[in-house]
């Protein structure tokens, strides 16, 4: 409900009848204004009629990317009205509230997850129907709550809503250091006018060791909703807790992932320095997909990838052309004029036109190496396709001196010829 809001000259008649001067005037003239103000930033509407006004609104297909100017709108009109009424909930839970209580407490005042689900019958109708007819009911149904306390002091907040093809979320926190809970961020997307702004897909929040300037660090990824493929990337973002705006973000990273891959499923856990995701990533060569994991460690003063690159030899090549040059430099060994970097700019679109004709690279075979056990040899050739992909011809070949190192590999050297002590057995052979 919205409290009225008063103009000023409403408030003149009570402090002349009581005949209020002085510095006290002042004060109860700022308490006005300080009431006033938190009136005025109250919703226009509830979570429960922000909701239904959304699930009202029509788009033309259940596959369509684009996301209409008015569901823009009701979007953040539901995201608002879900942050303010979460604030007055949370602001009467006692010091000593639990996840479990807290969300009892919350889900009571929220609309059922069943409201705006879409029968099967409908999915169906919708698939079969040819003419395109309007579709309400795909924005802001199935609107779920989940609640985790990763210290006793700190409550995170996920509340989630459908979108086409996807949902969106607003990720809430709240800290209790001083015996009440105030909030100390809200996280959410950028209004966007195609789903893939929306913050979903995949979504997963850690709380890291570290701090930076005395505020608790958290790590949010979350995937990129799509209605058409199944390659997306997620984003990471390393959030200081309580930090004001736009010091709250303190990193932010992005990867590849495949969506509909559950070998492995992606997974988010903290290392000793940091945290590492495993998932589907895409292969190289002629590998549609492989298994990837990205590693970080995080320090107060900073975030940065670390080994293992990938989960062998080969495929931590594969994912050293992935890299942005800048990062990529932190895994190898050869400076700027090498061949390394020679092979870096031949096979990766960096510094390059959109339309630029890049060799495609072969992933061959992985040999170890009799100099040193640490030792493999890498065999990588390429071809060069014409412009109408029709004719190829040979491209560059090299090899890379593979480097082992504690948690995976690094790029040592590479060459144009075979080194004489890499002469061991295909170790990717089948695979």
């Amino acid at each position: 409900m919205r409290l009225p809001s008063l103009p000023i000259s409403a408030m003149m008649p009570f402090m002349a009848s009581r005949k209020v001067t002085g510095p006290f005037a002042a004060m109860m003239l700022l308490a006005f204004l300080a009431r006033l103000a938190s009136a005025q930033q109250r919703p226009a509407a509830t979570a429960a009629e922000a909701q239904r006004h959304l699930l009202q609104l029509t788009v033309l297909d259940s596959m369509n990317t684009e996301v209409p100017n008015a569901v823009q709108s009701a979007i953040s009109d539901l995201k608002k009205a879900l942050a303010f009424q979460t604030d007055a909930v949370v602001a009467q839970f006692p010091a000593d509230v639990t996840a479990d209580v807290a969300k009892q407490r919350l889900a009571a005042v929220m609309p059922a997850s069943t409201v705006g689900k879409i029968s099967d019958e409908q999915w169906r109708k919708m698939g079969n129907d040819s003419s395109q007819q309007p579709i309400a009911g795909l924005y802001g149904g199935e609107l779920t709550l989940t609640v985790s306390q990763p210290k006793s002091s700190l409550l995170l907040i996920q509340e989630s809503f459908n979108i086409a093809c996807g949902n969106d979320n607003v990720l809430l926190a709240y800290s209790n250091t001083s015996g009440t809970w105030k909030r100390v961020l809200l996280w959410e997307s950028k209004p966007y006018n195609q789903i893939s702004g929306a913050f979903g897909d995949t979504y997963e929040t850690l709380l890291l060791k570290p701090q930076s300037d005395n505020h608790p660090l958290l790590l949010v990824l979350h995937g990129t909703p799509w209605c058409t493929s199944t390659m997306s990337s997620f984003d990471m973002d390393v959030l200081k807790l309580g930090s004001s705006a736009p010091d709250v973000q303190f990193w932010h990273g992005e990867h590849g992932y495949r969506r509909a891959d559950l070998d492995p499923p992606l997974t988010l856990r903290p290392t000793a320095d940091g945290f590492e995701v495993r998932t589907s990533v895409s292969g190289g060569g002629d590998s549609v997909s492989r298994k990837g994991v990205i590693r970080y460690s995080v320090t107060p003063t900073g975030v940065r990838r670390v080994e293992p690159l990938a989960m062998n030899g080969r495929d931590s090549i594969v994912e050293w052309l992935e890299l942005p040059r800048k990062e990529a430099a932190e895994f190898a060994d050869e400076g700027p004029g090498s061949l390394t970097w020679q092979m870096f700019q031949n096979f990766t679109y960096e510094g390059k036109g959109t339309n630029a004709s890049v060799p495609y690279p072969s992933f061959g075979a992985v040999r170890a190496c009799k100099d040193s056990k640490t030792h493999f040899q890498a065999e990588i050739t390429s071809q060069l396709f014409d412009s109408s992909a029709k004719g190829s011809r040979p491209g560059p070949a090299y090899f890379v001196q593979l480097q082992e190192v504690p948690n995976g590999y690094r790029i040592h050297a590479v060459t144009h010829a075979s080194e004489s002590s890499c002469t061991g057995l295909d170790l990717m052979a089948g695979s």
